[in-house]
C-alpha cells in the first residue's frame, strides 16, 4: 500500500491510500483508499474504487468536515451504495 497524501486536522490523521489488486479478467488494477486515526483508534478501508478522482474527492471532504475514525466504514459504504450504478434487468 502506498501513501497518496496525508492531511491533518487537530488530533485527527487522514491518508489517502493506493494499491495494486488483482482483479479476475481484469488484471492488475490499482484501487485507492482511506485510513483516518486520532489518538486512540484508527480505521482503513483500502479498497474503496479504482477511481481515484472519486475517492480523492470523498478523502478532501471527509478532512474538511473533520470525520472521526469511527464514522469511516458507513460513510465509505454509503459513498459505495451511491456511487455504483445499478444494474437494469433487459425486460
Amino acid at each position: 500500500m502506498k501513501n497518496i497524501e496525508k492531511a491533518k486536522r487537530d488530533e485527527l490523521t487522514y491518508t489517502l491510500t493506493s494499491s495494486e489488486r488483482e482483479i479476475e479478467d481484469n488484471g492488475a488494477v490499482t484501487v485507492y483508499g482511506i485510513g483516518i486515526s486520532d489518538n486512540v483508534e484508527e480505521h482503513d478501508e483500502e479498497d474503496i474504487s479504482d477511481d481515484g478522482t472519486a475517492v480523492t474527492e470523498l478523502f478532501h471532504q471527509m478532512v474538511d468536515g473533520q470525520v472521526y475514525p469511527e464514522h469511516l466504514q458507513d460513510i465509505v459504504e454509503d459513498f459505495v451504495s451511491e456511487y455504483t450504478v445499478p444494474v437494469k434487468d433487459a425486460d
